[in-house]
């Protein structure tokens, strides 16, 4: 199975291509309030680097926090709207997930269910 995995709860954002709970690619940037447009970049960019086109993404996975570290609370929301917005339009499952490392998040992918609507989680 291949996820696209979404992280904007951190003071780095990421998104990584994960296939079979291995890592196949992972990019971190600076989180900012300018989250929304650098992330849709880090995506596409991320799946090209992967040689992975849109329908070989079989689901979509999104930190839904919370977190130890702290952050302005948009940038939550901003993955989680991105990520259920891009699993409506391109026709995929979309999984909320927690966790304080990408490698947290992937073990918590193996029991995720695809979810309509993702709420985030805080504090």
């Amino acid at each position: 199975m291949t996820i696209l995995v979404i992280d904007t709860s951190g003071k780095q954002a990421q998104v990584a291509v994960v296939q079979d709970e291995d890592t196949v690619a992972h990019r971190t940037w600076e989180n900012t309030p300018q989250v929304g447009p650098q992330l849709l970049e880090h995506i596409e960019a991320i799946l090209q680097e992967s040689n992975i086109a849109w329908d070989q993404v079989d689901r979509i996975a999104v930190h839904r926090g919370p977190r130890k570290e702290k952050l302005f609370f948009s940038g939550l929301r901003t993955g989680i709207t991105t990520a259920i917005l891009l699993a409506s339009a391109k026709g995929k499952d979309v999984v909320g997930v927690s966790g304080e490392s990408l490698e947290e998040m992937i073990a918590a992918l193996s029991e995720a269910v695809p979810e309509t609507i993702i709420s985030p989680q805080y504090e």
